[in-house]
């Protein structure tokens, strides 16, 4: 008889357990698609994430990106970000297509 009743109230607790899990637990409408559309959403959202790091950079290089446009007449540009002023950079001139190394504090005076 007790194993009985122990039965019981263990099954009875199980119970009560999985209504208050069901209760915490809503299940998520399941959305259905296609490989291709999973497929645009990676490619979109890398993208997106590229564009953002592309802008970053931008931003950091922009005032150093003036001061060269000023001083060559935008022929030089920076290929790298700018980190700061004593830190060597890659730049590329636009009429001779050289790539060179160069510190902002000595080109630009």
């Amino acid at each position: 008889m007790a194993n009985k009743r122990q039965r019981k109230k263990r099954i009875k607790k199980l119970a009560q357990m999985k209504r208050q899990l069901q209760k915490r637990i809503k299940e998520a409408p399941v959305v259905h698609m296609t490989f291709r559309e999973i497929e645009d959403m990676r490619l979109k959202e890398q993208t997106d994430l590229h564009n953002a790091k592309e802008n970053d950079r931008l931003e950091k290089t922009a005032p150093y990106q003036k001061a060269l446009n000023k001083k060559y007449g935008g022929i030089v540009t920076v290929k790298e970000k700018f980190i700061n002023p004593c830190a060597t950079l890659l730049h590329r001139c636009s009429r001779c297509l050289k790539e060179f190394y160069a510190n902002p504090c000595m080109d630009i005076d």
